[in-house]
């Protein structure tokens, strides 16, 4: 059955930014090891510790509650999503966290370009205001003096195509009524088989404190998942995607006070310009008017006296 407060976008506004708050301490304590370990062992360890936390709710109604009948839909998703995971990740390597971490999470920018291409949905003029916008926004965080076609710059916007196609296979689960807990299953399952041997591959045995950050990887991972697939619940990847760059605001702080890195001017206005661009694509969409109404609760219509006479 289909959630009852499926149109409640701001109960999904809420609990996309926790899910972001989440993500934002993954790749903090992903930042801390990705010099010592191997990508892919990362990658294991989070989505391996993720499948242990989310098993006992995919499986309270039974092995048969696991059942499905679009696998090839949650590969894509799976695949894609863990695919953008590797680029972020490796885009770490070569970037300062906070650019890094913009360039990785542009998916609203690239998310009507796969509606369009995926599901012959043609893009609303307003969108391409936004497109324009994102990209003046990367332009000046990558600073006019740095190479566009640099390593980094590159894994990093694949890394945001990659989540775009996620985020889009996460809706269409949703309009199927996929459960929460079987869609991250399945994505940590998968996650988990894919990448256990390249890490065998490249196996570096963690020390005491590395352990405690890939348990913290796992968990803040596990969690980010689970609040932000329930959140799409309540709202389509066009107008709750902009929140993911709620993520370089948490980004920012903690660099400042854990990593004493600041971000740049140049990299403060190119981050607030692709927010704007991103919000504005569901300012645009839904308008004044139906934001009112999406945030207004449903009040009960007025009780009418049966002993006075209304005209039919």
């Amino acid at each position: 059955m289909p959630p009852k407060n499926k149109t409640n976008l701001s109960a999904g506004i809420i609990i996309t930014l926790i899910a972001y708050m989440f993500f934002a301490i993954n790749s903090t304590l992903v930042r801390n090891v990705i010099h010592e370990i191997h990508t892919t062992e990362i990658l294991f360890f989070q989505h391996f510790f993720s499948l242990l936390f989310i098993f006992p709710f995919a499986i309270r109604h039974g092995v048969k509650g696991l059942k499905t009948l679009y696998l090839p839909l949650h590969l894509v998703r799976d695949l894609t999503a863990l695919g953008s995971f590797f680029f972020y990740f490796s885009a770490i390597k070569y970037l300062n966290l906070i650019d890094a971490t913009v360039l990785s999470y542009t998916s609203p920018f690239f998310i009507p370009f796969v509606w369009r291409i995926w599901l012959k949905t043609k893009v609303r003029s307003e969108m391409w205001f936004t497109i324009i916008f994102g990209f003046i926004g990367i332009a000046l965080i990558l600073k006019p003096s740095m190479q566009f076609f640099q390593v980094g710059t590159i894994i990093g916007i694949a890394a945001g195509v990659a989540a775009a196609l996620s985020l889009v296979s996460i809706s269409i689960l949703h309009q199927k009524h996929e459960s929460t807990s079987k869609t991250l299953f399945y994505f940590f399952l998968v996650s988990s088989l894919v990448t256990f041997p390249f890490m065998s591959m490249n196996w570096t045995p963690p020390t005491p404190s590395m352990w405690y950050n890939l348990i913290g990887i796992g968990f803040s991972s596990a969690m980010g998942q689970l609040l932000l697939t329930y959140g799409y619940r309540f709202g389509t990847a066009s107008y709750l995607s902009p929140l993911c760059y709620s993520i370089v605001i948490y980004i920012s702080i903690i660099s400042w006070l854990v990593f004493n890195n600041p971000p740049g001017w140049l990299t403060f206005f190119g981050s607030l310009v692709v927010i704007s661009g991103g919000s504005l694509s569901y300012i645009l969409v839904k308008r004044p008017t139906g934001l009112k109404k999406l945030f207004t609760r449903n009040r009960m219509p007025p009780k009418i006296d049966p002993s006075k006479k209304t005209d039919l």
